[in-house]
């Protein structure tokens, strides 16, 4: 259940935050914005008797931003203020509050019995066995920062909400004419005949003069123009690095291995099945049945009515087992040899008869083999601790007057000079720049600091830190059209080629408008006629990519219209050749996916009227000020 609220309950409203974020959060201009300073930029917003604190929201914030890291998207604080991520954040607590305020108007409840069963079925609880553990159960509230008390309180109020915005999305019914017609758009095809004239079929073109050549790179400047570069001093603080220094003697690395021998090795295996009885005797007597010979999965299904599916135990080590059965049980089973079966061994679920399907013999590695790994593994744990310790000692010095050069000498710490580096990461030559911190948006953090100046010491994952002074700023400027002539040059020629394309396309698109059959056109010009199979105005279907110019030109047409687009190395000419009649609505899968589109759709815009009234019936107030410092 903890998945349920950290995903389920969400997605009801995921859709309405980010049509809201979209609208440029049109719905807050219902509410007012709370006075700046002292106690209320602790307070980012308010919804009638509600708080919603900066420290909550602040966590989300940087919890979203990590994600967005993990994913590889490289977001700074400045990047998320123009996507407003905290004030998308600050919405997304509203509206759920909103929508618990609306639950609790309407007297929607969930008992606390309710409440028990919900945790019981929950998978996530449950032990091998398929029974609720409840130390299973503390452990993982423990591990996601909950109390018992605090879990059941949020998980009450998670199930009512969704309830509610079930229930208002349920009641949607879809029209059948707006189901029609959205599925007739979709759904027709075209056929189109086409040809080619790329840029590659003009050749030999003439050399610009001095002035034509002049001309043409001051009208295309920008592209011409280098970017903003700039010159750094870095200092990398790497677990590994200070883990190199540090030594680890013979006695620790044995007492790790000691310690740590589950990491070492592999403990021995079984795959078993099992019959589940409520009483002993029942037990026995299956047992019985078994010593005649009798197949286990028939005893099983006609002693304890279980099918071969549930018979399934799946394959454990004798720890899990213990923990799952009983310690008794476990010993027992492990002492079967392969095919064998147990007798009656008893668990706080009741009697058990175990068959051993198969066994995986375990395996350990000598302290020789791990000794080097351990070494380092103790070694860096050290320097992780250290690493901290260092990066403030480095502040604290910075803080103080010392550079960064000082601060380096005093700690051992090599610094690295990067003489040019652009916003992509990439150097003056365009190579990308090498060696740079994995995480913490490094290029980003470089470009947030000014020149002269040293950057906050910022984490880079978990074992390491950066600092960043920028040296010097080399603002974008145009670079000399002697030192780029020959890209320059080539980049003239290309455009005579697109305009001489261009102007032979048009004069074909003419002669067909008048009547000139596509073949005779395409066989003069020895270029390929092709017609392609039929196709969806998104371009699904299409073996050759069409520009998505052209076919919504021919989704336009009538047959024997004549259409032209370009895409990235040519002018295409194409002719509708026909249009497809729609298949019937009924009984496809097509229209199923459809119907429960547009029912979420249609659900979706239903949960933000309910959202903008329940605005009405409670005030919204937005501290703005206190959300722009999140950003700092």
């Amino acid at each position: 259940m903890i998945s349920f609220l950290r995903g389920k309950a969400a997605k009801f409203i995921t859709y309405i935050f980010v049509v809201l974020l979209i609208l440029g959060f049109i719905a807050w201009g219902i509410g007012d914005v709370l006075p700046t300073g002292g106690y209320q930029n602790h307070i980012a917003a308010s919804i009638g008797k509600i708080q919603v604190i900066t420290d909550d929201v602040n966590q989300r914030y940087r919890d979203q931003l990590n994600r967005l890291r993990q994913l590889g998207l490289p977001i700074d604080t400045k990047r998320a203020k123009s996507l407003g991520l905290a004030d998308s954040i600050v919405n997304d607590i509203i509206n759920e509050s909103l929508y618990n305020l609306g639950a609790n108007s309407l007297g929607l409840v969930m008992t606390d019995a309710q409440i028990r069963q919900e945790i019981q079925n929950d998978k996530t609880f449950k032990n091998q066995v398929g029974v609720f553990d409840r130390s299973q159960f503390n452990q993982i509230l423990r591990n996601n920062g909950y109390t018992e008390a605090s879990y059941i309180r949020e998980l009450r109020q998670n199930i009512i909400r969704s309830q509610l915005l079930e229930s208002l999305q349920k009641a949607v019914v879809v029209p059948k004419t707006l189901k029609e017609k959205i599925y007739n758009f979709r759904s027709e095809q075209r056929v189109a005949t086409y040809f080619r004239i790329k840029d590659d079929s003009v050749k030999n073109v003439a050399e610009p003069s001095d002035s034509k050549l002049e001309k043409f790179y001051k009208q295309n400047a920008s592209r011409f123009t280098a970017p903003e570069y700039r010159a750094l001093t870095v200092a990398i603080l790497h677990a590994d690095d200070l883990a190199k220094e540090i030594a680890v003697s013979d006695e620790k690395i044995k007492e790790y291995y000691q310690s740590h021998i589950d990491n070492y090795a592999k403990p021995e295996k079984r795959t078993v099945k099992q019959m589940l009885f409520s009483d002993e005797k029942s037990a026995k007597d299956a047992f019985t049945m078994l010593q005649t010979g009798r197949k286990f999965s028939d005893v099983a299904k006609e002693k304890a009515k279980m099918d071969k599916q549930a018979l399934e135990l799946g394959t454990v080590t004798q720890k899990q087992l213990s923990r799952d059965l009983s310690t008794e049980a476990a010993a027992a089973v492990f002492k079967l040899k392969k095919g064998f079966f147990s007798q009656p061994v008893k668990s706080l679920l009741g009697w058990h008869v175990i068959l051993v399907d198969s066994i995986e013999k375990g395996s350990k590695k000598q302290l020789s083999e791990v000794k080097a790994q351990i070494k380092h593994t103790i070694a860096k744990e050290k320097a992780i601790d250290n690493l901290f310790k260092l990066g403030t000692k480095i502040e604290d010095m910075m803080a103080g007057g010392a550079t960064l050069e000082e601060a380096a000498n005093q700690t051992n710490l090599k610094l690295r000079k990067i003489t040019a580096i652009d916003r992509r990461g990439l150097n003056a030559t365009g190579a990308p720049v090498t060696k740079l911190p994995a995480e913490g948006n490094f290029v980003g953090v470089a470009f947030d600091t000014p020149e002269g100046q040293d950057s906050p010491l910022t984490e880079s994952g978990t074992d390491s830190y950066f600092i960043v002074r920028v040296d010097k700023i080399t603002k974008p400027a145009l670079r000399p059209l002697n030192t780029i002539r020959a890209d320059a040059v080539s980049a003239w020629k290309a455009k005579q080629r697109r305009d001489n394309v261009k102007k032979q396309a048009q004069k074909f698109l003419d002669a067909l408008k008048a009547g000139t059959p596509m073949g005779e056109i395409a066989d003069k010009q020895k270029v390929a006629l092709k017609t392609t199979e039929p196709f969806y105005r998104t371009g699904r279907d299409l073996k050759d990519r069409l520009p998505p110019s052209l076919i919504e030109q021919l989704f336009d047409a009538l047959p024997g219209k004549t259409v032209m687009a370009r895409d990235h190395e040519a002018y295409v000419l194409a002719q509708l050749k026909d249009i497809k009649p729609i298949d019937t609505l009924e009984n496809k899968e097509e229209a199923v996916a459809l119907t429960e589109n547009l029912k979420q759709t249609l659900g979706n815009d239903i949960l933000i009227q309910f959202a903008n009234g329940l605005r009405k019936n409670h005030k919204v107030t937005i501290n703005q000020s206190a959300i722009d410092q999140l950003y700092n």
